[in-house]
């Protein structure tokens, strides 16, 4: 988890930085606009970055962190903590999560087989169209 924690963090460093370049208009806004903007994007951007690489690497069934490979299972994060639980808790629990993000988002989404240029757009509209 802590490995993940810092991708994350150099993901949103990086992605921060990337919206500044891509879009000035981003620059000129204040400090909390950018954050309150940056926050509301930064999630769905992970869903989708997510997808880029399940159609990258023909996976759709994988869930990948944002340097591109594949998480550690949910189910031993659950086991190694002080309040442990059992394999089937956590499917049970987590299951329709699971299902709704592969069956509603992800593989939608990946049989368009959008390239980088649509991806680029996609970018841009979950940044300024805070209605997503």
């Amino acid at each position: 988890m802590f490995e993940l924690s810092m991708e994350v963090k150099t993901d949103t460093k990086l992605l921060w930085r990337l919206c500044e370049m891509a879009f000035p208009e981003f620059e000129q806004l204040g400090k909390h606009d950018k954050t309150v903007l940056f926050f509301n994007f930064y999630t769905k951007w992970s869903i989708l970055e997510m997808i880029i690489f399940a159609v990258k690497k023909n996976d759709p069934l994988s869930f990948f962190t944002p340097s591109g490979s594949i998480t550690t299972s949910i189910t031993k994060f659950y086991k190694q903590g002080k309040e442990s639980l059992s394999e089937k808790d956590v499917e049970r629990i987590f299951q329709p999560y699971w299902n709704y993000h592969l069956e509603q988002i992800i593989q939608p989404i990946a049989k368009m087989e959008y390239g980088n240029m649509e991806n680029m757009a996609l970018f841009g509209i979950l940044l300024w169209d805070t209605e997503f």
